[in-house]
């Protein structure tokens, strides 16, 4: 499920499946789907920094229908979270690797618009 809306001549997408978050679609974007953990968003920047790719912007997208109920998680392994990231570069699959394999990651993927 997306879901969005438009503003002036921007259109913006304001939810990815169970996830909330509000960011334009526009450029490569690479949308990870990970545990939210102290150190991830650092640890991500660091693999794509260490290729020379450069963040654009980033939204990190909360599980909407807990938030919206006020649910906490049991732990935070039950913390999911959704790492939507504005690049500039080439992303090959050699990067996509690498933050497959950080810790508390769950998917990775890679989007051209």
């Amino acid at each position: 499920m997306i879901e969005g809306y438009t503003s002036g001549k921007r259109a913006y997408i304001s939810r990815l499946d169970r996830f909330s978050a509000t960011f334009s679609p526009e450029g490569t974007l690479v949308i990870l789907h990970n545990y939210d953990k102290p150190g991830k968003i650092g640890g991500v920047g660091m693999v794509l920094g260490s290729h020379g790719i450069n963040i654009r912007f980033m939204q990190v997208g909360s599980l909407g229908l807990a938030s919206e109920q006020g649910e906490k998680p049991e732990t935070q392994e039950d913390n999911e979270a959704l790492m939507i990231l504005g690049v500039d570069g080439e992303v090959q699959g050699s990067v996509l690797d690498g933050l497959r394999k950080s810790d508390g990651v769950l998917d990775v993927n890679l989007v051209k618009l």
